[in-house]
C-alpha cells in the first residue's frame, strides 16, 4: 500500500478556490484540512485538522481503496445588536481530503479518534509477502 493523497484535479481546484475567495470574500469553497501523515513499522498515522467542527459533523468513509475525510461548517447568520462584521477571514464550507490507501485495507482495520479539533486515523500497512515460487504441474 502506498498512502498517496488522492486529488485528481488539485491544481484546478486550488485555482478555482482562489478565484472564488477573491470574488466574494464569504466563500463556501471546498476546503482541504491540513494533514500530517506518519509512517511507522506496521502502520500509517494520519492527523487532520478540523478546527471548530464537532465530532458528529465529521464523516470518514472507505470506498474502493479511497479513504475520505469530510466535514462542513456553515456561516452563522445572526446579526449582532452591537454592530455588523466589517471584515471576516474565517472560511466556511465543505472540508474534504481523500487518500488512495489501496484495496487491501478494510474499514474494520482503520481506527479513528477525534480530540481538540484533530482527527487521528491509524491504518495498518499492507504485509509484504515473501516471493514464493509455486510449481505448476504439467499434465500429460
Amino acid at each position: 500500500m502506498s498512502l498517496i493523497p488522492y486529488q485528481p484535479f488539485s491544481d484546478f481546484d486550488h485555482l478555482w478556490n482562489k478565484i472564488k475567495l477573491s470574488s466574494d470574500g464569504n466563500s463556501t469553497a471546498l476546503l482541504s484540512p491540513k494533514v500530517d501523515v506518519t509512517e511507522k513499522d506496521k502502520q500509517y498515522l494520519i492527523n487532520a485538522e478540523f478546527p471548530g467542527i464537532d465530532k458528529k459533523d465529521i464523516k470518514v468513509t472507505l470506498e474502493n481503496g479511497i479513504l475520505s475525510l469530510e466535514a462542513e461548517t456553515r456561516k452563522e447568520e445572526k446579526k449582532e445588536d452591537k454592530g455588523e462584521i466589517i471584515y471576516q477571514e474565517r472560511q466556511y464550507g465543505k472540508f474534504a481530503r481523500r487518500f488512495n490507501v489501496g484495496n487491501d485495507i478494510r474499514e474494520k482495520d482503520v481506527e479513528a479518534t477525534f480530540r481538540d479539533g484533530i482527527l487521528s486515523l491509524t491504518l495498518p500497512k499492507k504485509l509484504v509477502k515473501e516471493n514464493t515460487i509455486n510449481h505448476i504441474p504439467i499434465n500429460s
